[in-house]
């Protein structure tokens, strides 16, 4: 009973801290950023881009980063009947999310650097006033002054780095003997997507250059080692496994007194 206790509480704590994660990033959302002072010169050259419809909207990144866990829960749990590690994917995404978004936002408000299409989003009419003082809307106006670093880019490298991370594991991509061009093509595939994500961010004047290649940076390798996970990688780089014996479910036990 006091095993069963201690991890129950354990286990409240991480919901916990999760739950304290995802407020403070909502939270967080809504704080207005650092006004840097922008010259003119900037203003004309570098914020001067056409406004254009996210090519990837915000209900569209959303759904990519919530079916992550939907989908590899389903794929553990159903197809592997490893309920454990269906419950610490959650676990991890959840943990990788919060941190992430905290991360990505303090960034932003820190640092307040204006969007490329920042000039029409001040002066939607494209006539300056006088003390460069924006006539737009502030909402749109406050989201201007946050382009660093990309969110799109870094909660889609988040969410689907997990799942690129777990597909690693379960299929020993980088096992000495179970490596195959097909087992790296179906890892990276979820970075790939990403990696889109993230490009379309600039095709569409949202975020610079640097925006996007800083993003993927603010996760942190801990945040995707989970004891399942961690047993992955782990299990991947150092086991030679017979090949008559591969199964992609054939994800081993924690290696003991290591």
């Amino acid at each position: 009973m006091p095993l069963v206790r201690s991890a129950s509480f354990n286990l409240l704590i991480e919901i916990v801290l999760r739950i304290a994660l995802m407020s403070a990033f909502c939270y967080m959302e809504t704080l207005p950023p650092f006004k840097r002072v922008i010259h003119p010169a900037d203003l004309e050259s570098l914020y001067k881009y056409p406004r254009v419809d996210s090519y990837v909207p915000g209900g569209t990144l959303w759904a990519i980063v919530l079916s992550v866990p939907c989908v590899l829960s389903i794929l553990a749990w159903g197809c592997c009947n490893d309920c454990n590690d269906a419950f610490e994917i959650l676990l991890a995404w959840s943990l990788a999310l919060g941190l992430n978004g905290v991360l990505t936002d303090g960034i932003k408000l820190i640092a307040g650097r204006p969007r490329p299409d920042f000039f029409y989003r001040c002066f939607p009419d494209g006539v300056e006033t006088p003390k460069l003082v924006c006539t737009g809307d502030p909402m749109v106006v406050m989201d201007g002054r946050k382009s660093f670093p990309s969110g799109h880019s870094s909660l889609s490298f988040c969410s689907l780095g997990v799942a690129s991370v777990w597909l690693c594991g379960r299929l020993g991509t980088t096992s000495r003997r179970r490596g195959s061009a097909a087992r790296v093509l179906i890892t990276l595939c979820p970075l790939v997507v990403a990696g889109i994500v993230a490009l379309s961010r600039s095709c569409d004047y949202h975020h610079h250059w640097e925006d996007r290649v800083v993003s993927p940076l603010c996760l942190k390798e801990d945040t995707l080692k989970p004891p399942q996970v961690e047993a992955a990688w782990f299990h991947a780089a150092q086991t030679n496994t017979d090949l008559k014996k591969m199964r992609f479910c054939a994800l081993p036990q924690r290696p003991r007194n290591l």
